[in-house]
């Protein structure tokens, strides 16, 4: 009977603690990836910008793995546009063994989990968009390069790659290796199959906590990398449906290429300030290494800070 009793007060007391922290905190969060931000070197080749809004939704529940336990779980709506070019900006033929101009604009949604204690989550996100021009990039790119007094218009997106549906799938599954109060060490495996990107990903990332951080004020340093393995990617060789013969079968996607990252974030109450640098290996025969920067804040309006 007593066990009986221990275990309905432990339910009462678990369940009123999860109710009083089951409050959604919804977060707005802007990033702006450009080669010409990645100083001393700036480029406008390969993937040239990248803009993308999100949305999100983050809330504790109880864990699928641990009784009694709880997970944090996140669902966000997001619209990403993606710009590339040729090396080659001025060119107004296709160029063989380069990569082509093309752009895509999508819309996701995605939801995950996260187990802390287990150190344990899964991701999954769907994705619905359209490749080509009328994502709008060149028109975008062209524009900006009107409003400034060092870049000219570009005439090659006459050769953007034809126009295309955009369906995707990806999933993701993470592990927390090691994690004290001052550094994480984490690793992601991630698959994506659909009309963008078919591909499969695994990646190792270390997080150092220089001076230690709180839920309201804290600085991150993470820098890490990974290998994909590519089976499909409509940027360089066109869409799924609308063939390219262009591009489908004379720009060679190489099998494998392999990333760098280097990011730094400082949150400080409601708001969150990251930046950082990529870098890729060759993405396709012929192509050459490239690096770019991303600049990108987060505004939680709904956070009560604590520690």
């Amino acid at each position: 009977m007593s066990k009986v009793f221990t275990l309905f007060v432990s339910l009462f007391v678990w369940g009123s603690l999860l109710a009083q922290a089951n409050r959604p905190e919804f977060y707005l969060d802007y990033r702006i990836d450009n080669d010409a931000l990645y100083y001393p070197r700036k480029t406008d080749r390969y993937f040239t910008s990248g803009m993308r809004l999100r949305l999100g939704r983050v809330i504790d529940a109880p864990s699928h793995l641990r009784p009694l336990g709880t997970m944090r779980c996140e669902r966000y709506w997001t619209v990403t546009q993606h710009i590339y070019t040729p090396e080659d900006i001025t060119s107004v033929s296709t160029e063989v063994r380069d990569r082509p101009f093309a752009s895509f604009l999508t819309a996701d949604y995605g939801r995950g989990w996260f187990d802390e204690t287990l150190g344990v989550g899964v991701t999954r996100k769907f994705t619905v968009g359209v490749l080509g021009r009328f994502s709008g990039g060149g028109r975008l790119q062209n524009a900006f390069h009107q409003a400034v007094k060092y870049a000219d218009v570009v005439p090659g997106w006459t050769n953007e790659v034809r126009p295309d549906v955009v369906l995707n799938y990806e999933v993701a599954l993470d592990r927390t290796l090691l994690r004290s109060r001052h550094a994480t060490l984490t690793t992601r495996a991630t698959g994506r199959l659909g009309t963008l990107f078919t591909n499969a990903a695994i990646g190792t990332h270390f997080s150092w906590l220089p001076f230690g951080a709180t839920r309201s004020h804290g600085f991150a340093l993470r820098a890490g990398g990974g290998l994909r393995a590519v089976a499909y990617d409509a940027t360089l060789t066109g869409g799924l449906f609308n063939r390219d013969d262009r591009y489908r079968g004379v720009v060679q996607p190489r099998p494998v290429v392999a990333r760098g990252d280097v990011d730094a974030r400082l949150w400080l109450g409601n708001i969150e300030l990251s930046a950082g640098v990529r870098y890729l290996t060759p993405e396709f025969t012929g192509g050459g290494h490239h690096a770019w920067a991303f600049l990108g804040g987060r505004v939680w309006p709904s956070r009560t800070p604590r520690r």
